[in-house]
Formats: structure tokens, C-alpha cells, sequence
């Protein structure tokens, strides 16, 4: 009996056994798939996070050559003796091996951080130099350093003059900056990266399993069917991320690729397929011998799921937290508003948009890293000011945006003059104290009734901070129907403004100049533009020009007008009349377009015009942007017959200096001159030194905005030539102005 029962027991322990085994077994091998869909899962959110340090580490290098290019344009330096202490300088507090200005040419000289000059060192061929020509940050592909050992990556950004691409600011960073963030260990050590193109060749290779300055390509590294690389290079095309699975040399590898969105780049993390299952192998063995296999494959599973936990929190740590200030990012601030939509619901509520003003300035005057301070200070003064349920992010650069509840708009504008106090009263980290000011512009939810997104609305918040700054006058603004209708308006203007050219809506107006030196005869004309709008009658220049100077139509219509006003003089001058002089404008985007001199010089040619009788007027701005360009082109002008005036001069920045060097024939004092009626005695000194100054240059001169007999009488007592404004006449119709020139041929009485 008792053997029977000692057998039946054996039987029993080898049924436990055997059934404790099996479920063991399957237990483990069921945690095998799914630790192996974790793993994938895991690297492929280490994949991403590999993206978004390149993308930080390319991006912020990028921002760094843009700030230096916007100086570069604004100071106007590309000559390399005067490029050279300024670059040697960015190159040893930055990693870049060299850098250098390119022309538009394409040929640039390049400076090492040894002080080094590589001379007319031609890039015209490079893709990296042609897309940036054409106004985009770029970086090249990897290659062979031509001056030192080793493989770099070229970086290029634009440099602006006069919203115009002069050249390019170029700097070379060693490929070894890439490779160290591509060989950082995944899941355990066993894995690696790499950077590929999108037709599979390596940009970056992993220096952990193969030779990193080695070409090669994917198909190269695993077996693949013909079938199984087209789907690869198909999604590599259309930018689809995806897992593969391959073998090498006999071991099984997973992958996992991810499209940087930078030169169609991918980043491709690999890990052999022995490094996700090998402990889990080991944990079957365990099972097999000892029963203390479940201990220990708890305590394995329990520190993979830690471990997939603490790379989950570290990667949305790179998603959701602005790696300047170390609060929400921008994303992060939209799924927050977004949880509290139902909360928000009944209550008063605004979003606000502000800036930093001129950080840009406190940037080049302390460095970037004492602006990454001011940053992270106004992030920790706004988030004092900051209650339950509101949010707050860094948008971009020195751009805040938020959401604020309030009772009234007095506490918002409180509120934020608190803030811009604080802020006047900043301390560098060199105990110096620096004023700095604030703008805002605020958009009160319950005000309006528009369904609109979150987006949109800071957008308006937006929309309402940039109305300051057109403005000049307060720091806050709160968005309003006004500036919904100048949007609108402006929206609507620039829909209809191409067909509203071809319709001929746009009117030619003159407005005449007299003579005051000769009985009061009219000298000639200054060629204005109406809008005689099919819908609206007649829209006022103020209206549509600056609107027209920021989309650049201005050129279209500046040569609409021209050739207008040449068509007419042809036909005035066929009627057997005389020749008469007619000013035309030319806005600055019109100047800097290459066909600028065939166009005008042609159009003259065109209708035969007499020299003489076309004058172009230019702004002083234009002139101060690019003196030496504008030279050129003033020379050539008057070498074809046209007589060429500096219009609104005193009004900005004019330089004696410059305007001694400045071949023009007409000088044109601004209206400003002549505002608020009679002058005053520094008035009048300013405008007779200016007028005699002219006069000793060889220049003509024009008073504009004169209104007043009083002014007419001064001027002609100090010299002035010519005189244009209401107190002869306003712009008129081509028709009005030609009778004028025969009703008042004599001159006029006042």
C-alpha cells in the first residue's frame, strides 16, 4: 500500500512537476513574444528619441548660424578680413571645424577654429549651397573632409539683405557630432543606430558593429529578398516608419526606421533579436533545473517593465518640456487647454502672446547663453504669476503664449504690467542690470462667438501683439473687431489685387510740381497710384501699399504704373505738346530684382521718351541698405537718360556723409518738414543748411507736403527749386492734370 501511495506520490510530484514545467515554459515563452513586442516598442521610442537630439543638435546649430547670418546681413560684412575674427571667434565657443560666407557665386573662403583660410573654395555645385541660395537651412550629406582626416557634414543658412539671399553663411561640423549620438546604447547595450538616406545608403554608420567611415548601403548589412528592399525603399519614399526583421552572417537582427524630416534622412535602430530573448532563454533553463525559475523571472520582468517605464518618462520628458526653460512645450500646452475645454466653459478667459522686445539686441550684446537666461527668467516670473488651471509655454525664440482667467480687462492689463516691471529691472549674471520690455496681445474667448480652434485662437492673440508693434505706441493690445477687419480687409485686398491689376482698377494720379523760382510754372508731375475698386470706389494708397510692399506686389505694380505713365507721355507728346518731367516711385523689393535696369531702360526705349523727362524717386532706405549696389544702378539710369531723386529725405536715417557720395540729380525734403503750419526757427535752419548743402552737391531741390503760402515764401527765399503739395494743387487724374498744364501755363497766383 504504502509503495502504491509512494508511487501514486511520485506520479503526483512528477504531474506537478511535469505540469509546472510545461506551464512554466509556456509562461516563459508567452513572455518571450510579448517582451519581444515590448522591446520593439521600446526601441522604436529610443529610435524616436535619437531623432529628436539629432533634429535638436542640427536645428540648434542652424538657429546659432541664423542669428549670426541675420548680423552678418545687417552689418553688411561677407569680406573675409572683416569675417575673420568674427567667425574665429563663433568657432571657439561652437563646434564647428570652419566656417565662411559664399557668395551668390557660389564661392566662399572658409576659416578654421586654428585661424586658417581656405580661399575661393567653389560650392556652386553643392545641393546643400543651392538650397540654401534658395532661403533654406541645410545640411549637407557626409563626406570626406578635403583638408584633414576624417568625414564632416556641411551646414548652410541664408543671409539676407533686403529681404534678398546675398549668400550663404556655411560652417563644417565633424560627423563624429552625429555618430556620438547615434552610438548611444539601446536595450542593454546590444543595439545601435544609423543614419540612411532615402535611397538606402548610410549617411552616419554606428562605430559598434561596423566601420563608421565605410560607405555601404542598407542591403549591404542583411539578407534581403528583391521584394523585401522595394517595400523598404518604398516606405523610405513616402516617409513611412515601419519594424523589419533580417539576418547577418546567421544571427536574426530587428529594426526599426524613422523619418528625420532633414535631407529625407532616416534614423535606423537595430537590435540582434538574442538580446531581446537571451535572458528569457537563460530564465527557460532556470525553469528546467530549479523551481526558483519564477523568482527570478519576476524579478526580471518587474525591472524591464521599470526599465520601459523610465524610457517612456524620459521620452515624453523630450516631447512635452522646452529644453530652454524646462516648462511645458508647446504640445504640451495644447493637450493641457485641451483637457480643461469643458472647465473653461461659462468663465472668462483669454489667450495672450508675448514677446521679449529687442532680445535680439540683448542676444548680440551678451551672448546666447545669457539670452537662454533671460528666457528661463521669465519663464519663473510667469509662473508666479501663474494660478491653478492656467497654462503657460515657450511657442519659439522669445515667444510666450498662455491662458488666463480674469473678471475684468483690468486685471489682465494689471496683470501683465506687473510682469513687465519685473522685467524692467533685469539682472545679468554679471549683476548688470538690463530694461527689458514687454508686448502682449490678449484674446478674450467670450467675446467673440466664432467656433473657432485653440490655434486660432492664439493665433488672434498673435495677430494682436504684431498690431503693437506696427503701432509703436503701447505694449498690450487686446484683439478686437478693428483688426479682424484689417485682416479681413487685407485678406480680401490681396485676393482680388492680380485681378484687379488686370482689370485696370489701379489709376494713374498726378500731383503737379511748381516751379517757384520761375513765375510758379509747372515743372513736371509725381506719378501716384489710386485704387478705383469695381466694389469699393476708391481705396486710398495707406491702405493697400505697405500691404503690398510685405507681399511683394509692389513690384508688379510699380512697373504696372511705369509703363502706364509712359504710354501716356508718348501719346502727349505725338499731340505736338512739350516735354514735360514725370517722377515715378520704385519701391525697394522692386530695386533689388535682377531685371530691375532692363525693365525701366527698355520700357523708356520703348516709347521713345526723350532723356530727361522720366525721373525715378528712391527712398533714403533703399539707399542706406546697399549704398554701393544703388550707385551702380543710378549711374546706369542716368547713362540711359533718367533722371534719378531722393524722395522722403530727414524722414529716417539719412548720412551727409552718404549723400555726398550719391550721384542723384534731385534731392526731396520730406513733408514732415512742413506739418503743423508754420515752421519753426530750427526748422528753418535745418531746411536752409540743407537746401544750400544741395545746391553746393549740384542737386536740385523738392519741398513736399507744403500747404501753406507762408512755406512757399521761405523756401523760395532759401533757394528750394521746386515745390509739390496742397497749396498748389492735390493729385489728380491724368485728363485733370493735362488740361491744368495748359490752363496754368503761365503759372500760378497765391
Amino acid at each position: 500500500m504504502k509503495e502504491k501511495k509512494r508511487s501514486f506520490s511520485y506520479l503526483l510530484m512528477t504531474m506537478i512537476c511535469f505540469l509546472f514545467l510545461l506551464f512554466g515554459c509556456i509562461f516563459v515563452y508567452s513572455m518571450m513574444r510579448q517582451n519581444e513586442k515590448d522591446d520593439l516598442n521600446s526601441l522604436y521610442d529610443l529610435a524616436t528619441q535619437e531623432k529628436m537630439m539629432i533634429l535638436k543638435q542640427i536645428r540648434g546649430d542652424w538657429e546659432t548660424l541664423s542669428g549670426i547670418s541675420i548680423c552678418l546681413g545687417d552689418l553688411n560684412i561677407t569680406e573675409t578680413d572683416q569675417l575673420t575674427p568674427i567667425l574665429t571667434t563663433i568657432n571657439n565657443a561652437n563646434t564647428f571645424i570652419r566656417m565662411g560666407f559664399i557668395n551668390a557665386d557660389g564661392v566662399g573662403d572658409l576659416i578654421d577654429i586654428n585661424g586658417n583660410t581656405y580661399s575661393h573654395v567653389d560650392f556652386s555645385d553643392e545641393i546643400f549651397f543651392q538650397d540654401a541660395l534658395a532661403g533654406n537651412n541645410t545640411i549637407s550629406e557626409t563626406q570626406e573632409d578635403p583638408y584633414t582626416t576624417g568625414y564632416v557634414n556641411y551646414y548652410g543658412v541664408p543671409v539676407y539683405q533686403s529681404d534678398k539671399v546675398i549668400g550663404v553663411l556655411c560652417a563644417v561640423n565633424s560627423s563624429e557630432i552625429l555618430r556620438t549620438i547615434v552610438d548611444a546604447t539601446l536595450i542593454q547595450g546590444g543595439g545601435f543606430s544609423n543614419i540612411l538616406k532615402r535611397n538606402g545608403n548610410f549617411v552616419v554608420r554606428s562605430s559598434e558593429q561596423y566601420d563608421a567611415d565605410s560607405i555601404g548601403r542598407l542591403k549591404d548589412i542583411g539578407s534581403f529578398s528583391d521584394e523585401e528592399y522595394a517595400n523598404i525603399l518604398s516606405d523610405f519614399a513616402s516617409g513611412k516608419e515601419n519594424t523589419i526583421s533580417y539576418t547577418h552572417n546567421g544571427k536574426k537582427y530587428w529594426a526599426v526606421y524613422i523619418p528625420i524630416v532633414i535631407n529625407d534622412w532616416f534614423i535606423l535602430s537595430i537590435v540582434p533579436e538574442s538580446v531581446i530573448n537571451g535572458n528569457y532563454i537563460y530564465t527557460m533553463g532556470v525553469i528546467l533545473i530549479v523551481s526558483s525559475a519564477f523568482i527570478i523571472f519576476t524579478v526580471f520582468a518587474y525591472r524591464m517593465n521599470q526599465m520601459n517605464r523610465k524610457n517612456k518618462e524620459h521620452l515624453e520628458r523630450l516631447a512635452y518640456v522646452d529644453p530652454i526653460t524646462g516648462y511645458p512645450s508647446f504640445d504640451k500646452f495644447l493637450l493641457d487647454i485641451d483637457s480643461l475645454n469643458d472647465h473653461m466653459q461659462g468663465l472668462n478667459c483669454a489667450f495672450w502672446y508675448c514677446d521679449i522686445k529687442r532680445f535680439k539686441y540683448f542676444n548680440d550684446l551678451f551672448g546666447y547663453d545669457a539670452g537662454d537666461e533671460v528666457l528661463k527668467y521669465f519663464a519663473d516670473l510667469i509662473s508666479r504669476f501663474t494660478l491653478k488651471n492656467e497654462f503657460f509655454c515657450r511657442v519659439n525664440a522669445d515667444n510666450f503664449t498662455g491662458l488666463k482667467y480674469y473678471t475684468d480687462k483690468s486685471e489682465l492689463v494689471g496683470w501683465f504690467q506687473a510682469l513687465n516691471e519685473q522685467m524692467n529691472h533685469y539682472v545679468t549674471s554679471e549683476n548688470q542690470e538690463y530694461h527689458l520690455d514687454l508686448s502682449i496681445g490678449i484674446y478674450c474667448v467670450n467675446e467673440f462667438n466664432d467656433t473657432i480652434t485653440f490655434n486660432d485662437m492664439i493665433n488672434r492673440a498673435n495677430m494682436a501683439q504684431k498690431a503693437i508693434k506696427q503701432s509703436g505706441k503701447d505694449n498690450y493690445a487686446f484683439y478686437s473687431q478693428d483688426i479682424r477687419k484689417q485682416i479681413l480687409m487685407e485678406t480680401e485686398m490681396e485676393s482680388r489685387m492680380h485681378q484687379a491689376l488686370e482689370n485696370g482698377e489701379f489709376k494713374i494720379f498726378v500731383q503737379p510740381k511748381v516751379n517757384i523760382q520761375n513765375g510758379n510754372r509747372i515743372a513736371g508731375g509725381e506719378v501716384l497710384v489710386r485704387w478705383v475698386s469695381s466694389q469699393e470706389s476708391l481705396i486710398v494708397p495707406g491702405k493697400f501699399i505697405p500691404l503690398f510692399e510685405k507681399n511683394g506686389f509692389i513690384i508688379h505694380l510699380d512697373r504696372y504704373m511705369f509703363e502706364g505713365i509712359c504710354k501716356w507721355a508718348r501719346n502727349y507728346l505725338d499731340e505736338g505738346n512739350p516735354k514735360i518731367k514725370l517722377a515715378t516711385n520704385v519701391s525697394r523689393l522692386g530695386l533689388f530684382q535682377d531685371d530691375f535696369l532692363d525693365f525701366y531702360i527698355n520700357t523708356k526705349n520703348k516709347y521713345h521718351l526723350p532723356d530727361g523727362m522720366l525721373e525715378l524717386e528712391f527712398t533714403e532706405s533703399v539707399v542706406l541698405n546697399n549704398n554701393e549696389l544703388f550707385q551702380h544702378f543710378v549711374v546706369a539710369l542716368q547713362d540711359n537718360g533718367f533722371v534719378c531723386s531722393l524722395d522722403d529725405f530727414g524722414s529716417g536715417y539719412s548720412s551727409l556723409n552718404v549723400l555726398k557720395e550719391l550721384p542723384i540729380q534731385v534731392l526731396k525734403l520730406d513733408m514732415l518738414f512742413f506739418r503743423k503750419g508754420a515752421n519753426t526757427e530750427r526748422e528753418q535752419i535745418v531746411i536752409r543748411n540743407i537746401i544750400t548743402m544741395a545746391k553746393q552737391l549740384k542737386m536740385r531741390t523738392v519741398s513736399e507736403g507744403v500747404e501753406m503760402k507762408e512755406q512757399v515764401d521761405f523756401l523760395k527765399k532759401v533757394g528750394c527749386d521746386i515745390v509739390q503739395g496742397y497749396v498748389f494743387a492735390k493729385p489728380m487724374p491724368l485728363a485733370q492734370f493735362k488740361q491744368l498744364l495748359k490752363d496754368k501755363a503761365e503759372g500760378f497766383q497765391l
